[in-house]
C-alpha cells in the first residue's frame, strides 16, 4: 500500500510519500473538520433567516411611515411575509437542532463524553428555559397546526410631545396565546406562559429572540466542548497544505490532495482545500459577537450626540 500527498495543479507535479499514521491523521483532521464547519453552516442559517425576519418588520415599517393608508391587500401580504420569514426560522432552527448532533456524534461517537455532554446540556437548557420551549413547540405548531402571526400592529407613536418629539414606527407581529390550547403545543408550555404574562397576545420578536438566545448558548457550548481539537485539527490540516509548497511560492497552496494506492490504483483520494479553513474562520468570526442577541435593538433613530462629529 502507497500513501501519498500530490497537488492536483497542473505546473505542480509535486507528490510527497507519507505512512499509513500521517495519512490517517490527515483524513481524520480533514472530515472532522468538514463536521464542523458544516455545524456553522447549519447554524449561520438561523442567523440569516432571523435577520431577514428583523428587515422585514422595519421595512414594513418605513413603508407604512410613508404610505400610512390601510389597504387590505398590503395587509394580506404583508402578513404573510412575516409568516413567511418566521416559518424560514423555525424550520432552520429545526434543522441545526436535529443535525448538529449527527455531526457530532460522526466525529466522536454516541458515548463519547463531548456527545453526551451537549446532550446533557441542551435538555437541561429546554428543561429550564421557557422561551427555549417556545421556540421548539412553534416550530411543530407552524408545520403541523397554523401560521404564527395571529395579529400584526404598525404603531405610530410620539417619543415626546412638543418640538422636541419624534413620531416613532415599528411592526409587531403577535401570536394568540389562547389559540395553542389544544392543539399540537405542549400543554405544560401554554399553561407557562399564561402564567407569565396576563394578556391573551404576545409579541413574536420577544418570543423568537428569546428563543435564539438560549440557541446561541447551545451553540457556545459546543464551540466550547470541540475547541481543543479543533485547533488540533487545523494544525494538522495547515501542516498538510504546507508539505507540497513549491519553494518559489510565497502563499499557501489551496489544495491538496491524499491518495492511497495499491498497484499503482487509486483506492482512495481525498481533496483537501485551504477555502475549507477560511470558509469556518469566516463563519466563526461572525458567530462570536452574539452575546446578548435577544436584547439587540435595530433602530435609524437620530440622536443628538451624533449629529455633528470628529474623526
Amino acid at each position: 500500500m502507497e500513501y501519498l500527498i500530490s497537488s492536483p495543479f497542473i505546473g505542480n507535479e509535486l507528490c510527497v510519500s507519507i505512512d499509513k499514521t500521517a495519512f490517517d491523521k490527515y483524513r481524520e483532521a480533514a472530515e472532522n473538520f468538514l463536521q464542523i464547519k458544516l455545524i456553522e453552516e447549519k447554524f449561520d442559517l438561523i442567523l440569516q433567516n432571523f435577520q431577514e425576519f428583523q428587515s422585514e418588520l422595519i421595512s414594513q415599517a418605513i413603508n407604512y411611515g410613508f404610505d400610512p393608508f390601510f389597504s387590505h391587500t398590503r395587509f394580506i401580504n404583508n402578513r404573510l411575509s412575516i409568516n413567511r420569514r418566521i416559518a424560514n426560522f423555525l424550520m432552520s432552527v429545526r434543522v441545526y437542532l436535529d443535525q448538529y448532533p449527527k455531526h457530532i456524534k460522526k466525529i466522536y461517537g454516541e458515548n463519547s463524553n463531548v456527545f453526551c455532554s451537549l446532550k446533557s446540556y441542551k435538555q437541561s437548557v429546554y428543561d429550564k428555559d421557557l422561551f427555549f420551549q417556545v421556540l421548539y413547540e412553534l416550530r411543530n405548531y407552524v408545520q403541523h397546526t397554523d401560521l404564527p402571526v395571529h395579529l400584526y400592529t404598525q404603531p405610530g407613536r410620539w417619543t415626546n410631545l412638543g418640538e422636541e418629539g419624534k413620531l416613532c414606527y415599528k411592526t409587531i407581529p403577535y401570536i394568540n396565546v389562547l389559540s395553542l390550547k389544544d392543539v399540537r403545543f405542549k400543554k405544560e408550555t401554554v399553561e407557562k406562559l399564561h402564567k407569565m404574562f396576563d394578556k391573551d397576545y404576545l409579541d413574536l420578536r420577544f418570543l423568537l429572540g428569546k428563543g435564539l438566545a438560549s440557541l446561541v448558548n447551545i451553540h457556545m457550548k459546543y464551540k466550547e466542548l470541540v475547541a481543543e481539537d479543533l485547533k488540533k485539527w487545523t494544525a494538522e490540516l495547515n501542516e498538510l497544505l504546507s508539505v507540497i509548497q513549491p519553494e518559489n511560492r510565497d502563499h499557501q497552496i489551496s489544495i491538496a490532495c491524499l491518495l492511497r494506492k495499491e498497484d499503482g490504483k487509486i483506492l482512495e483520494k481525498i481533496n483537501v482545500a485551504k477555502a475549507l479553513l477560511d470558509d469556518y474562520e469566516f463563519l466563526n468570526n461572525r458567530h462570536t459577537v452574539l452575546n446578548k442577541i435577544d436584547c439587540w435593538i435595530f433602530t435609524n433613530e437620530i440622536n443628538e450626540k451624533e449629529i455633528n462629529i470628529n474623526r
